[in-house]
């Protein structure tokens, strides 16, 4: 099974969130939020917002 790993456009960092519902009796995730807007995503590497790309992307555009 390969899974789509999601990575910091800027710096490479799975280390990436996402604004997401939560239950708050449960803490379970009801469904996460946004459009892929640069507001919805923070880098806790680059302490800072982000875009998400895939990781297989990433190491492509470093090879350019």
């Amino acid at each position: 099974m390969n899974r789509t790993v999601y990575v910091c456009e800027e710096c490479g960092s799975t280390d990436i969130q996402c604004v997401a519902w939560v239950y708050v009796n449960t803490n379970v995730i009801a469904d996460t939020y946004g459009d892929g807007d640069v507001q919805d995503l923070w880098c806790d590497k680059c302490d800072a917002h982000t875009h998400q790309i895939t990781e297989a992307e990433y190491k492509q555009n470093q090879e350019l």
